[in-house]
C-alpha cells in the first residue's frame, strides 16, 4: 500500500512538471515595444566609421537592485554602475558589427585614446571631450548611451508540494530595461538623433524557490532570462535604429599622405572600398566655433578634384587624381 502511494505522488509530480513546463514555453510574452527584425542581406555599400562609447549608469541604486547586479557579474566586489554599462555598451557594439554594416572603432582604442588624451570613456564624458576622441579615431559618429532602467522582479509563490529542500510552483518574473541613446556627430559635437528604447517582459513559467546561480552578464544563461530578453531587443532596436539614421548620412573618409602622384585614403576593403571607384575630393575651410559652447559647427567644404581608387588594402586604398591637384592630409573625400 505504501509503495502505491509513492508511485501514486511521482504520477501527480511528474504531471504537474509536464503541464508547468508547458506554461514555460508558452507564456512569454512582450509587453512593449515592436518585434525586431535582423538584416538578412548582406550589405555592399560603404561602412561608416563609428564609435561605441561605454554607457552611464542612471538606475538608483536599491538593495534589490544590487543583489541582482551582484548575481550578474560574480559578487559583491563589483563596480555595479560601471559593469552594466560596460556589458550594455559591448552588446551594442558586438550587435553593430555582426550587422554588416559599420566598421566599428574596438573599446581598447578607445581606451588607448582615453588614456593617452587623459579623457574618460564613462558615461561622465563631456560632449567636447567625446568630439577629441571622435577625431582622432577618425569615427563619422559616436554613439553614446545612459541606462535608465535595470530591474527585474518576481511574483507568486510556491505550490505547496515540496521536496529535496525546494519548492515548485508557477511564478511570474518581470524584468524593465530602458536606455536613452544619442547619436553626436564626431566633427562638431552636435546631437543628430536621440532616443528613448524600452522593454518590459514578463513570463510565467516552472520557478524553484531558490535563485539559480552562475549565470552572467551577456551569457547563454542570461538570453534566456526575462531580464536578458529585455536586454537583447533594447540592443536590437537600437542597431536598427542606427542602422535607419545612418542611411541619411552620406560616407565620408579622409586623405591620410599623398606620395609620388599616389592619394592614400583611410578607408580600404573593410569598409567596401572597391577599385574603379570614384572619390571627390575637398577641403575644409575655416573651422567655426559656436561662442557660447565653444564647440565646433564645423566648416564650409570646397571641391578641389576627384580621385579613382586603383588599389585597395583592408584598411586603406591608393588612388590617383582624376582631375584636381594639390591634395593634402585630412582632404575629406565622399562618393559623388
Amino acid at each position: 500500500m505504501e509503495t502505491g502511494k509513492k508511485i501514486l505522488y511521482w504520477i501527480l509530480i511528474g504531471g504537474l512538471l509536464v503541464s508547468l513546463s508547458g506554461c514555460a514555453t508558452t507564456g512569454a510574452q512582450v509587453k512593449t515595444g515592436a518585434s525586431v527584425t535582423q538584416e538578412v542581406v548582406k550589405f555592399t555599400g560603404p561602412k561608416k566609421r563609428i564609435a561605441v562609447m561605454g554607457f552611464e549608469d542612471k538606475v538608483p541604486r536599491t538593495q534589490e537592485r544590487i543583489s541582482l547586479l551582484r548575481l550578474l557579474f560574480g559578487g559583491a566586489g563589483v563596480t555595479e554602475g560601471a559593469t552594466v554599462g560596460t556589458g550594455m555598451s559591448d552588446m551594442l557594439t558586438t550587435a553593430l558589427v555582426e550587422s554588416g554594416r559599420f566598421v566599428v572603432v574596438e573599446r581598447q582604442n578607445l581606451e588607448d585614446v582615453s588614456e593617452e588624451q587623459k579623457l574618460g570613456v564613462s558615461g561622465r564624458v563631456t560632449d567636447a571631450t567625446a568630439v577629441k576622441i571622435g577625431e582622432l579615431l577618425g569615427a563619422q559618429i559616436l554613439i553614446r548611451g545612459a541606462v535608465t532602467e535595470f530591474q527585474e522582479s518576481t511574483g507568486g509563490g510556491a505550490g505547496g508540494i515540496g521536496f529535496g529542500g525546494f519548492g515548485i510552483g508557477v511564478k511570474t518574473a518581470e524584468a524593465h530595461v530602458a536606455i536613452d541613446l544619442k547619436m553626436y556627430d564626431a566633427t562638431t559635437g552636435v546631437v543628430l538623433e536621440a532616443k528613448n528604447i524600452e522593454r518590459k517582459i514578463s513570463e510565467s513559467g516552472l520557478a524553484l524557490a531558490a535563485r539559480v546561480k552562475g549565470i552572467s552578464f551577456g551569457g547563454g544563461g542570461f538570453q534566456k532570462t526575462p531580464i536578458g530578453k529585455a536586454v537583447r531587443e533594447c540592443i536590437q532596436e537600437a542597431v536598427n535604429y542606427i542602422v535607419v539614421k545612418m542611411e541619411t548620412m552620406p560616407w565620408q573618409g579622409r586623405i591620410v599622405t599623398v606620395k609620388e602622384g599616389s592619394v592614400y585614403i583611410n578607408a580600404g576593403e573593410e569598409t567596401n572600398i572597391k577599385i574603379g571607384d570614384i572619390l571627390t575630393v575637398y577641403r575644409a575651410g575655416e573651422e567655426l566655433i559656436d561662442p557660447e559652447t565653444g564647440l565646433s559647427l564645423g566648416a564650409e567644404q570646397t571641391k578641389i578634384g576627384t580621385i579613382k581608387i586603383e588599389k585597395v588594402e583592408k584598411k586603406f586604398s591608393i588612388g590617383i587624381a582624376v582631375d584636381g591637384s594639390g591634395f593634402n592630409a585630412k582632404d575629406i573625400v565622399k562618393f559623388k
